[in-house]
């Protein structure tokens, strides 16, 4: 049997989640599918589980290897893909049954390198679409994006961040998983993942390196992957090194974008972003780090509105065209006030 997508499955420590994801995808309605379901070393059940599913389904294949963290899990996965198409999923998150031929059809009619769609946010009380669906054009309708002019303008300044004048600081999800990849775009241009434990978002990074080789994307219209939210999540879980990752993060960004020469609204929109991620981590200063005192968290604020990283790009960007309350704790960062941050987080969960 032909084999049209390899769907690529990290699995770390998901065992009560797995069985949900590779069942989504054992049952798809389009069936030239081999499923690489990649052990990233796991300490629970699901390498057992991994090879239950291999013993029972042909297409079903397995690789199991040391820890080495979710982008190695996704690169060898893709080293091993066979298909026309390759997608990534996370092992705890499953997908519609209709996603994949969708996707492809999309791919094939359109000639696309990359085929997008949404996705809908799977929550312990209730899923629902994600927002970028009311203020994202790209999933109003199915479209097709060609010329990598129209690509980086219409897609990829998306994924980096919003113009000043948005309410978010980002409002495309830059996820690798609710994307279709033609396989010989990554595999002729030696495209792969860079470490999760170097970048804090390594989507971001992979998709600055992926785009510049891309000349046609076209999207379904509609949510088919389903993003389980969990506690343990990034944007909720308190990291001490969080501030420090992030401003690496927006270093290698700039980097990139200077390297593809995408210029200075791509610059600008990266700074919004970053400003929005150290906004974060202000926030978890005060609302998640539950290990240190006031004082201390406070400290860990002027730490981080000390930075002269943070400040340059403070300074340098049109904070004035920001809504009013991003305004006012941007204004508040800049020029280091701690205090009224601290009492603004207090009040009010803003992350997004």
């Amino acid at each position: 049997m032909e084999c049209l997508v390899s769907a690529v499955v990290s699995v770390y420590n998901i065992e009560n989640y797995l069985g949900e994801c590779v069942d989504s995808l054992l049952d798809q309605s389009l069936k030239e599918v081999e499923i690489i379901l990649v052990d990233d070393g796991a300490t629970d059940g699901s390498a057992k589980l991994i090879d239950s599913y291999c013993d029972k389904h042909s297409n079903v294949r397995a690789i199991h290897k040391k820890n080495g963290g979710l982008s190695s899990a996704r690169n060898a996965g893709l080293e091993e893909a066979k298909g026309k198409y390759v997608i990534f999923i996370d092992g705890d998150d499953w997908i519609a049954p209709n996603m994949l031929q969708k996707m492809v059809d999309s791919a094939e009619q359109n000639n696309s390198d990359v085929v997008m769609c949404s996705f809908f946010r799977s929550m312990p009380s209730q899923t629902l679409p994600s927002r970028e669906m009311k203020v994202q054009k790209l999933f109003q309708k199915d479209m097709v994006i060609e010329g990598k002019e129209n690509v980086t303008n219409e897609v990829l300044l998306q994924l980096i961040g919003t113009p000043a004048s948005a309410q978010l600081d980002v409002d495309l999800n830059m996820s690798v998983w609710r994307c279709l990849y033609r396989r010989a775009l990554l595999i002729d241009n030696m495209l792969s993942f860079k470490s999760e434990r170097e970048f804090i978002s390594e989507d971001i990074i992979f998709h600055l390196e992926t785009f510049s080789y891309i000349n046609k994307i076209s999207t379904v219209a509609e949510p088919m992957y389903y993003y389980r939210c969990n506690e343990n999540s990034l944007t909720r879980k308190y990291r001490a090194d969080r501030f420090e990752r992030e401003c690496y993060l927006f270093s290698g960004i700039k980097e990139r974008i200077n390297q593809n020469k995408l210029g200075l609204e791509a610059i600008t929109r990266a700074q919004r972003s970053f400003i929005g991620r150290a906004r974060n981590c202000l926030e978890a200063e005060v609302r998640d780090n539950k290990s240190e005192s006031m004082m201390k968290r406070m400290k860990n604020m002027k730490n981080i509105v000390a930075n002269q990283q943070l400040h340059s790009v403070l300074c340098e960007y049109p904070i004035n065209k920001l809504n009013k309350k991003l305004f006012i704790v941007s204004l508040c960062m800049k020029y280091k006030m701690v205090m009224p941050l601290y009492f603004v987080f207090s009040l009010k969960d803003t992350r997004k």
